[in-house]
């Protein structure tokens, strides 16, 4: 391999080491703040009573498009204050169906979503895995340059 070629190698292996690092510590983060909510909340049963997307449109960019869920708890009545907001992703979002029931951990006003297997801490083993890859192929092709140099 020539020089050039290892050295464009580095730079992708560690654009990719640093754009999966900061997802997995932010999928992380979103683990550690969702365990606490499982860890003290209540398990429930919520009924999805709306589902609505926010367009942030900004300038000079494409718009921000955001997904929400309006949830009441089961057994609650239907007013404005038993409802519970929860942001999902977009194949989220399109997977569900108004009046549909799901399970869900609630915490005062916060809420998770049970997904099952799939859920931020899965996400954050596959980030770090990708990261751990990148870095060792990083790691490995520096090593290379300098020898050759």
């Amino acid at each position: 391999m020539t020089k050039t070629t290892l050295k464009t190698i580095s730079f992708v292996c560690l654009v990719i080491a640093f754009v999966s690092g900061f997802i997995f510590l932010m999928t992380f983060m979103s683990n550690q703040s969702a365990k606490k909510i499982i860890d003290q909340g209540q398990y429930i049963t919520v009924k999805i009573v709306n589902k609505y997307i926010d367009e942030q449109k900004r300038p000079n960019k494409a718009p921000y498009k955001t997904y929400h869920l309006v949830l009441l708890p089961e057994g609650m009545e239907n007013i404005k204050e038993n409802y519970l907001w929860a942001g999902v992703f977009e194949e989220e979002y399109a997977e569900l169906n108004l009046n549909q029931k799901l399970k869900a951990w609630i915490l005062e006003k916060d809420i998770v979503l049970d997904y099952g297997e799939q859920n931020a801490g899965s996400e954050s083993v596959k980030y770090f895995i990708i990261f751990i890859i990148s870095s060792i192929i990083l790691i490995a092709v520096r090593i290379k340059l300098k020898r050759i140099t």
